[in-house]
């Protein structure tokens, strides 16, 4: 038999278009998965972000001696928490040495943007995290309430390292007694729900639903 050393040296044209299409086929088939685990991903390190401010401006309120104050979004004047370049964040803590409650030029010490994708609330979570002390409500994003269980979306770390919040809508007011500061952060990508809960007395511990178990992991 003669060999054909020119047909046998590569691929046909054919086999070149058979390999391409398989090669798309697994990909568009893969896609999806990677996609998922990204984006798992970042609402992980999301989470994990929100409790390591909120170390933060529980660590420096006792290091300094100053009360901190922690913002989801903006101030209870509307003043909305900006990074370095002025674009707006998530989460922001300021050292608060005037006691205003309000987020004033140069008081910013840390922030965290928001990731792409990831917004606040639950999407699949039917019950708050466990030792979530607040009274609020999960959907919006956060259960920290004042002593008249009005809903707020910031709060202060006293000198003492004890979270605590304000009766008061528009200023500080007056603030709530030991044990009224406690809640949780709820952040959520449309597939997967975790949150931040942070106890009356300062301990902080990031939660995930496990939709399977239809519980949050401890």
């Amino acid at each position: 038999m003669q060999y054909d050393a020119e047909r046998t040296a590569g691929f046909t044209l054919i086999e070149l278009v058979v390999v391409i299409a398989i090669l798309s086929a697994l990909l568009l088939v893969a896609m999806p998965a990677v996609l998922n685990v990204n984006a798992n991903q970042r609402i992980k390190a999301d989470a994990r972000s929100v409790a390591d401010l909120l170390m933060l401006a529980r660590a420096e309120a006792i290091r300094t001696g100053t009360q901190h104050a922690v913002f989801l979004g903006a101030d209870p004047a509307s003043t909305q928490a900006t990074d370095g370049s002025g674009d707006a964040v998530r989460m922001a803590v300021i050292s608060d040495d005037d006691g205003d409650c309000r987020i004033d030029a140069g008081e910013a010490i840390e922030w965290i943007a928001a990731e792409d994708g990831v917004v606040l609330g639950v999407t699949n979570a039917s019950s708050d995290a466990p030792n979530d002390a607040g009274a609020g409500n999960r959907s919006t994003g956060a259960t920290f309430t004042d002593t008249g269980s009005t809903a707020r979306d910031w709060l202060y770390f006293r000198a003492d390292g004890i979270p605590v919040v304000f009766s008061g809508a528009t200023d500080c007011g007056a603030e709530t007694t030991t044990g009224f500061g406690g809640g949780s952060i709820y952040l959520t990508n449309g597939e997967r729900d975790y949150a931040v809960t942070l106890s009356p007395i300062g301990g902080i511990r990031v939660h995930a639903w496990q939709e399977g178990a239809n519980q949050w992991t401890n």
